[in-house]
């Protein structure tokens, strides 16, 4: 069975955007936030930056619904925000438990340390604007990023193996995270697998949202530890 069967999670549907089109329009999404945010300097080191990359994730999210109902699809059901059952819900919350110290060894092993994080936050709590990054991380960036990657791009994979299609928006979500080290982009791709395969498993973007949350809280958590 395709992994991306339109009828597997929503029921009868008419067809998403074919491949094509799917790539087409994920860079046109793309664009409408690296433009302005190249022009805006939109670089996360101040309020009014964390202001402009909410906004300019708002329009991500706008285009991505228009372009669901474009599709004739509701617009809920095309980005798989779906209700989850509680089975797979247990199931997401242990896999993140599982990765975090998964990824530590790895990284330990690896000899992996980023300083981006840790700059970025420091910066956050020396400019007063820590409790705006907190919700930028744990909340905004998680819904949008899996709306996007998980949840539109992953639709228009139709006919495609699993394994094809997890990895691929994984090495995505990777890539679009621009300037970011190779060891982060590592992290990014293996945690891309394991929130793929939960929206595979599950029919739904909801989980990931959740599982990505997760993951970027236990990350700043770990650095309030530090730094306070």
């Amino acid at each position: 069975m395709s992994v991306i069967d339109p009828h597997k999670d929503v029921g009868k549907r008419p067809p998403p955007w074919d491949q094509n089109w799917t790539f087409g329009w994920y860079f046109f999404v793309q664009l409408l936030y690296w433009i302005p945010a190249v022009v805006f300097k939109v670089d996360f080191q101040s309020g009014g930056a964390l202001i402009w990359a909410i906004v300019l994730i708002a329009v991500q999210i706008g285009a991505v619904t228009l372009l669901a109902r474009l599709a004739h699809w509701p617009a809920g059901e095309y980005l798989g925000l779906v209700r989850p059952n509680g089975r797979d819900t247990v199931i997401a919350i242990v896999s993140v438990a599982l990765f975090i110290p998964a990824w530590y060894a790895l990284a330990d092993i690896l000899g992996i340390h980023s300083s981006q994080t840790y700059d970025l936050y420091h910066n956050a709590q020396a400019v007063g604007i820590l409790p705006l990054y907190w919700f930028v991380s744990v909340v905004v960036a998680p819904v949008a990023e899996e709306i996007v990657f998980r949840g539109f791009l992953f639709r228009g994979l139709t006919g495609q193996s699993p394994i094809i299609v997890i990895s691929s928006t994984s090495l995505f979500w990777a890539m679009a995270h621009v300037g970011m080290a190779w060891s982060m982009k590592l992290q990014i791709v293996l945690l891309g697998l394991l929130l793929g395969w939960m929206r595979w498993r599950s029919g739904s973007a909801v989980l990931p949202m959740l599982m990505h949350g997760l993951w970027n809280l236990w990350v700043l958590l770990g650095l309030a530890y530090i730094f306070d």
